[in-house]
């Protein structure tokens, strides 16, 4: 890796100051509200994925084919020599050696290594970035993660997997993407979010190496260097302020609030209807106030194997006739689907140019899934999003379903480079690998709301 070491150019643009860094790369410092500023760093004057599916800026929703990064919305800003000025939030840039400081109500809050703060790949495209770690700080976020809610002194690890039954104290990674948290100091508090899907690892203080001082740092394995500072009174307006910038959580349905039960005996089982039928009795026999049902994968198996979109008849024989019996007691239903098809699954061939590519050769990319292998389908491909909605509405929901329980959406490809359609623009799975369950979510909540 190489740092940057200076801030060669800085000018006065329309939309904020733009600079360069050691004479290569393109600095881009942008006000989006008064209490929250963006700085976006191209590599070399390149960026490595050109759209955005994190930026709401307000919005219910993005495009499916995303938002330009370099076209957001901005606002009032103010330049004073080195300093990008929006009235709360000040923030400086140190000239040589190139460090930035954040200030917010005139207070000193944030400040980047100056031992060396920003780090790019010579020879591929990982970056590293590095704060100062004050003594009494504690940081919160990052998603669901183990251990303490003060994430201090810990090391966490961005990578997308499906650890069933992980220890609630110690296990890393775990399945969520979440690159944003919140910093609270003597002086203030603030949020940093990375907009960046690539795997990445956060340290907040694990890490020590005398030639720096305590330092906290940020790194991916590939992306851009795009940073949102928040800034605020108090915590919770940060936490609004970042809703606003990414977009709210989805209000579920009420009905899906309250007692639901799944389990993977019922509908394993050699006689899966007849056992699910006798559990309703049962749940009828206590009164049991059942508010859903989720159908576990084995409704799709055959041999041992999980084949999404298709029924076994045998374990099934009438499914629509007990899914009815569920809606008579006003129980609602969701049927596990999954976004593997096993390269013997009877629609794989048909469906072949609708998968995550290979990065070699031309066909599917096949990685293990479950007890056998398999290919991902490519949920930035417009033609896999109406296959998929045409199979979840004549195998699920003509059968009685009212919703879609997404799983093993983790897209665990160890290929980065493997192709994706890219909505016609096509990028490496390991630019957006946490989008794909995001994109997969969508397609299926369209179906169910159609």
């Amino acid at each position: 890796m190489k740092f940057v070491e200076r801030l060669t150019r800085l000018e006065t643009g329309p939309r904020g100051l733009i600079g360069q860094l050691d004479g290569s790369h393109q600095l881009a410092v942008e006000a989006l509200t008064p209490t929250i500023v963006r700085v976006l760093i191209r590599k070399n004057g390149q960026l490595r994925l050109d759209r955005t599916w994190s930026i709401a800026c307000g919005r219910e929703s993005v495009p499916w084919e995303g938002l330009s990064r370099l076209e957001l919305p901005t606002a009032a800003f103010d330049r004073e020599d080195h300093d990008l000025v929006t009235g709360p939030v000040r923030l400086r840039i140190h000239p040589d050696p190139y460090q930035l400081e954040w200030f917010y109500l005139g207070k000193s809050v944030l400040k980047e290594r100056s031992t060396g703060s920003l780090a790019f790949g010579r020879r591929d495209h990982r970056l590293w970035h590095f704060h100062q770690l004050r003594p009494e700080s504690r940081f919160y976020g990052l998603g669901e993660r183990s251990g303490e809610l003060d994430r201090r002194g810990r090391r966490f690890e961005m990578r997308n997997v499906d650890p069933m039954g992980y220890d609630a104290r110690t296990t890393d990674p775990l399945y969520k993407h979440f690159p944003f948290y919140l910093e609270q100091n003597d002086t203030g508090c603030f949020g940093l979010f990375y907009d960046n899907f690539a795997n990445c690892f956060f340290d907040l203080g694990q890490e020590i190496d005398n030639y720096h001082g305590p330092f906290t740092s940020y790194r991916a394995a590939d992306g851009d260097f795009d940073l949102y500072f928040l800034a605020s009174d108090n915590l919770l307006e940060v936490t609004r302020s970042f809703c606003w910038l990414t977009g709210r959580t989805y209000l579920p349905p009420k009905w899906s609030l309250g007692y639901s039960t799944t389990s993977m005996h019922y509908t394993d089982h050699p006689q899966a209807q007849r056992r699910i039928e006798q559990f309703l009795d049962e749940a009828e026999a206590h009164q049991l106030e059942l508010a859903t049902f989720k159908y576990g994968s084995g409704y799709t198996t055959r041999d041992d194997k999980r084949y999404v979109f298709t029924w076994n008849d045998q374990k099934f024989p009438d499914p629509k006739a007990l899914n009815a019996r569920f809606h008579e007691r006003g129980v609602r239903l969701a049927a596990n689907v999954k976004p593997v098809l096993l390269a013997d699954h009877p629609a794989y061939d048909q469906v072949r140019p609708l998968f995550v590519q290979d990065s070699e050769v031309d066909g599917p990319e096949v990685s293990q899934f479950w007890d056998n292998r398999g290919s991902h389908l490519d949920f930035s491909n417009p033609d896999t999003v109406a296959w998929w909605q045409r199979q979840a509405q004549a195998q699920v929901l003509e059968y009685g379903f009212d919703a879609l329980w997404n799983d093993n959406n983790e897209y665990v490809i160890w290929d980065d480079e493997a192709r994706c359609h890219g909505f016609g623009k096509p990028f490496p799975i390991g630019l957006v690998r946490p989008l794909m369950s995001q994109w997969m979510t969508r397609a299926s909540h369209e179906v169910t709301q159609a």
